[in-house]
């Protein structure tokens, strides 16, 4: 899946590997800075608009006393004269008001975090989406807490091109997914005819081939097989359309249910009914998605695989 990506780890300071850093080397040149067992730090390069900034991405450990260990290491990286973004999973609220449910949260808890964002000169990103970045998927006593953080400094409210931040609604996952990117507007594409494996997995799909096939077609053999396969691709975007609704639909319109009963719940994060719903919707995308992820998304990959290998067998041969 990932083919021709480049990776950066901490497997070397963690034997768990807390953190893996992934990019397309056509588009970014990343060279690591500081690595540690709570964060990556790297100098990264935007090729198209030769952009050049400093990224940290964190995943911080539990407990206070192991936390105060990256705030130092974060207060030392602030002499870089770069725009810098630090992103990732803070595992700690910035304000009491950044939790709600379970035991409240006190100025000790806290301190060490405040003091090192202000040391730093870092400031919050603005940000759509999400308020609470994590919650405990609990039925009864649902706790939210808003765990993960995007901080930017002044070097990057000044020199860097206009973002959008947004925090995602966590879907299967307890965690919200950050995302960052440009204000950039893309052109369409229009979509080519694609055979989905999923089609053949319908009761109705031989008899629709049959049907086709058996039909008189006036021309030789290679006119007769090109103009079944072209009356065939209609019948089988009938098929999609009226049974699939293509290949992704119904786990997307699952995702999209899934979603907006979350926005939801972040309003009314204590609703039972809401919880049990939202759990119910869980169960559905699962099952919704796992026949994209089994058919849809293995059969792009063997195609992407196939690409690549076409690829290299070119570039041997030259």
């Amino acid at each position: 899946m990932l083919g021709g990506w480049h990776k950066l780890t901490n497997l070397d300071t963690h034997f768990n590997g807390r953190i893996l850093l992934i990019w397309r080397p056509d588009f970014y040149k990343v060279n690591a800075v500081n690595v540690t067992a709570q964060a990556i730090t790297c100098d990264v390069l935007y090729k198209p608009l030769q952009i050049l900034f400093h990224l940290t991405v964190v995943y911080v450990f539990n407990t206070k006393e192991e936390r105060r260990q990256l705030w130092i290491t974060l207060e030392r990286m602030n002499t870089c004269a770069k725009p810098w973004v630090v992103i990732g999973d803070f595992n700690c609220v910035l304000h009491p008001g950044d939790k709600i449910g379970g035991n409240s949260v006190g100025w000790a808890e806290i301190v060490d975090f405040h003091n090192c964002v202000d040391s730093c000169g870092l400031i919050e990103h603005p940000h759509q989406g999400n308020k609470y970045t994590w919650n405990n998927k609990g039925e009864r006593q649902r706790i939210y807490s808003k765990i993960g953080w995007i901080f930017i400094n002044n070097e990057w409210m000044i020199s860097m091109p206009a973002c959008n931040a947004m925090f995602l609604p966590e879907g299967i996952s307890d965690h919200c997914l950050a995302k960052i990117s440009l204000v950039v507007t893309k052109p369409r594409k229009m979509r080519s005819f694609l055979y989905c494996n999923t089609w053949a997995h319908h009761p109705k799909f031989l008899e629709v081939v049959k049907v086709v096939w058996d039909r008189h077609i006036d021309g030789c053999l290679m006119f007769q097989v090109v103009r079944k396969l072209k009356l065939l691709k209609n019948e089988l975007k009938t098929l999609n359309r009226t049974i699939y609704k293509n290949i992704e639909s119904e786990a997307n319109n699952d995702r999209e249910a899934l979603i907006q009963l979350q926005k939801l719940l972040q309003i009314n994060p204590h609703c039972i009914v809401l919880q049990q719903t939202e759990t119910e919707m869980y169960i559905k995308f699962r099952k919704s998605s796992f026949l994209v992820d089994q058919l849809y998304l293995q059969q792009r990959a063997k195609a992407t695989w196939i690409k690549l290998v076409e690829h290299s067998i070119l570039s041997l041969c030259h």
